[in-house]
């Protein structure tokens, strides 16, 4: 009997049902869409970006495609920024008052997507230095506590079977909402061979250790003989 109610039982239908539950759930997304802006539909934005950007720093499209270009050429200075970017006297004084704590810098490329008009723009917020930086005393400057997690040399181990190892302090850009500012310092400096050495002895050390990430900055800016050598 069972069998046969079961028989009766469309899988179809009832994916069906649940697929228009699922819509009703973000109606929200779907009322909005048509306003929604993407890349593929700023293509042409960008492209005007980087034109104005290369001009500015005299670069070429062979230098663009060069990362070494790109970090050599970090935007960091308010009057580089202000030439890209629509910037009001209130928001070149807060990047400068931010800057006196908190290192801020930019790739031209990542620069190249931001909104030059709208100062909301979310690709500008995660990389322009906000007021609510210094203003804001709430938080904490380590709030993974990793000051705690560190066994030996620059990792932070969190997980029974595995960890990091911090090996730079340099990213191409600073993006805002780090968690590990307080290690960015204003020199960019990859950390001694010594304390990378001290770091893999403790992972040979502990044979449970099955997984291990290299970061802290962007490992990918380290010499690649360095790199070479920790890999």
């Amino acid at each position: 009997m069972n069998k046969e109610k079961n028989s009766s039982i469309n899988p179809r239908d009832i994916s069906l049902k649940r697929a228009e539950e699922l819509k009703s759930k973000i109606s929200d997304y779907i009322r909005s869409k048509e306003t929604i802006e993407h890349g593929l539909g700023l293509s042409s934005r960008f492209s005007q970006n980087k034109k104005k950007i290369l001009s500015i720093l005299g670069g070429t499209q062979e230098d663009w495609e060069d990362y070494m270009w790109q970090l050599s050429n970090r935007i960091d200075s308010v009057e580089t920024l202000s030439k890209i970017l629509k910037l009001s006297e209130q928001q070149k004084e807060n990047i400068i008052n931010v800057q006196k704590r908190y290192r801020w810098a930019i790739s031209p490329y990542y620069a190249s997507l931001m909104d030059p008009e709208d100062k909301y723009c979310p690709i500008r917020l995660q990389g322009i230095p906000s007021r609510m930086e210094i203003e804001r005393i709430e938080g904490d400057l380590d709030p993974m506590r990793e000051e705690f997690t560190n066994p030996a040399g620059v990792i932070t181990r969190r997980y029974p079977d595995r960890l990091i190892i911090n090996v730079t302090n340099e990213c191409a850009m600073y993006c805002r909402h780090c968690q590990r500012r307080r290690n960015i310092g204003e020199i960019d400096r990859p950390r001694s061979k010594e304390a990378i050495q001290e770091s893999i002895d403790y992972i040979a050390d502990n044979r449970e250790i099955r997984d291990v990430l290299i970061t802290s900055g962007d490992p990918l800016t380290l010499k690649d003989s360095f790199l070479d050598f920790i890999l």
